[in-house]
């Protein structure tokens, strides 16, 4: 609450306290006096009534007694005469029939009285025998009005009183706090650290004294406030001076760093690849020579048996069930044969592209081929898969890399795949494979429906060593190999998913040599 609100409330409270101490005393005072001088009237009026109806009563002079009371009927102070006998029986009764029908129930204070009339009772004496009683009703009606009247007057005037005391008090507040005011808005202007506010004043009083004070107070700390200001500035040329020359450091270090890890890197990839490479060409050398002598055996074989199976002898039923066998035995070592030359095939690719360093057009469809053929064994049996390419799109890669790419691609899909039907008991795993030829690009996409990621794994989904598997499942180097070939590639990445929504990995690679050229010009211009 303001001052002034307080300074307000605190004077007219004051001022009323006091201003109804003296209306209760007035009005106490003024109901005694007027209490008096009606008890006063009405015993020397009503006495002097029964002194005068006394002898006419005690001599049984109606008329006389009939005369003076319609004399003091006349009189308009009062209401109702009632005269009654020694066994209250009704002598005369004069006056308004509503005051005379009513009850008779006497009046001891005039403040009680409700209906304007005082009711005063007093008996007639015979000597000292009692003859008989009076019931007289004197109005009050204009006595009690004149009361209320009073009382009026004076809460009118303790009201208004109350406002201009509180009218004085407002005007006392706001001079007084006229200069608080100024004081409070300059405090909030430093606390903004706005030091400009300068109050001026001519007042000899303590606000004055403590309004020169604030304006001291405010020079000097505007004083330290150039000071810290010039202290800052000098403080943030030397901090930015520092920074850049530790961004120049750490930047010249960080390129560093990150050549002799790229360094290291090709180098561990190229010694384990190259002794991959020709551990695959020695064995697939090995395995070639018996392969092409065993199917041209099984060749040879076949036409054998042909020849044969027109010689046995009808009734030789033993004969002819071999016989009839040998062909689809040596067919099915055939095909068998056939799936071994393919790993054969696959093996040799491999092993001849490690010692290919430079991009060349690669086939994806005949490099999807390969990579089926060496991982086959490992892909569950309920996930199925779904190719949509055209046999004649090449890209501009790798053939190892590219199997290596593929491999790492859907195995991971493989396994987001597991998660969920381990989770909601399916059976529907689906791995769609596309490839699509733009202009300079092909975009190739591998789509899964598995378990999904959310979008803090997705952050981390090409960091080294990070995995969602358990402790033993993976290195978490399978996604980070992923990224690096496709850098090599010049192509680049993007990952879509959704906890239990799938996974869609689209991967944009370079077709042509001119593309190549035009992707190395403009990242020297960049």
């Amino acid at each position: 609450m303001k001052f002034r609100y307080k300074t307000i409330i605190g004077i007219a409270s004051i001022e009323f306290v006091l201003l109804a101490i003296i209306i209760m005393t007035v009005l106490n005072n003024l109901k005694q006096t007027n209490q008096t001088q009606i008890n006063e009237r009405i015993y020397s009026l009503s006495n002097l009534y029964v002194a005068s109806i006394n002898d006419a009563l005690l001599s049984y002079d109606q008329a006389t007694v009939l005369d003076i009371s319609e004399k003091m009927i006349e009189n308009n102070s009062v209401a109702y005469i009632k005269i009654f006998n020694i066994d209250q029986q009704p002598i005369l009764e004069l006056g308004d029939s509503t005051n005379l029908n009513k009850p008779f129930i006497a009046d001891l204070e005039l403040s009680r009285v409700t209906d304007g009339v005082y009711d005063f009772e007093s008996d007639i004496l015979a000597g000292i025998q009692p003859f008989g009683s009076t019931q007289l009703g004197f109005n009050v009606q204009s006595l009690q009005q004149s009361i209320l009247n009073t009382q009026k007057n004076l809460f009118i005037f303790a009201g208004i009183e109350i406002m201009l005391v509180a009218l004085f008090s407002y005007i006392l507040g706001c001079y007084l706090t006229s200069q608080l005011t100024h004081l409070n808005r300059a405090s909030i202007a430093i606390a903004n650290d706005d030091y400009s506010v300068e109050i001026n004043t001519t007042s000899k009083d303590e606000i004055g004294e403590l309004t020169n004070t604030y304006n001291h107070m405010r020079a000097q700390l505007l004083q330290i406030k150039h000071q810290r200001d010039d202290y800052e500035h000098s403080l943030k040329t030397i901090n930015a001076e520092l920074e850049d020359r530790v961004n120049r450091r750490t930047q010249a270090l960080q390129k560093t760093n990150d050549e002799l890890k790229k360094a290291q890197k090709q180098l561990v990839e190229q010694e384990k690849l190259a002794s991959i490479g020709l551990l695959s060409s020695g064995v697939a050398h090995e395995i070639n020579t018996p392969l092409s002598s065993v199917t041209a055996n099984l060749s040879s074989m076949q036409k054998y048996t042909e020849h044969l199976c027109q010689h046995i002898n009808p009734k030789d039923k033993k004969s002819i069930f071999i016989f009839s066998d040998l062909p689809e035995l040596i067919k099915d070592c055939q095909s068998a044969l056939i799936q071994i030359g393919q790993i054969v095939k696959g093996l040799q690719t491999f092993s001849s592209s490690q010692t290919q360093t430079q991009l060349h057009p690669i086939n994806i469809q005949e490099n999807i081929d390969n990579a089926f053929v060496l991982m086959k064994s490992a892909l569950p049996n309920h996930i199925h898969f779904d190719f949509q390419i055209s046999k004649d799109i090449t890209i501009m890669g790798n053939d190892s890399k590219f199997i290596q790419l593929l491999t790492n691609l859907i195995i991971n899909s493989c396994d987001a795949i597991n998660e969920l039907e381990n989770h909601i008991n399916s059976k529907s795993g689906l791995i769609k494979i596309s490839a699509l030829e733009e202009k300079n690009y092909v975009l190739f996409e591998i789509e899964d429906n598995g378990n999904g990621m959310d979008e803090l794994t997705l952050n981390r989904l090409f960091d080294p060593f990070f995995t969602t598997k358990p402790i033993g499942k993976g290195t978490g180097l399978g996604l980070s190999i992923v990224y690096g070939i496709i850098e090599e590639f010049n192509g680049n990445i993007c990952v879509a998913s959704k906890p239990a929504s799938g996974t869609k990995f689209t991967i944009r690679f370079l077709n042509n040599e001119n593309s190549i050229l035009e992707t190395e010009k403009n990242n020297e211009q960049n």
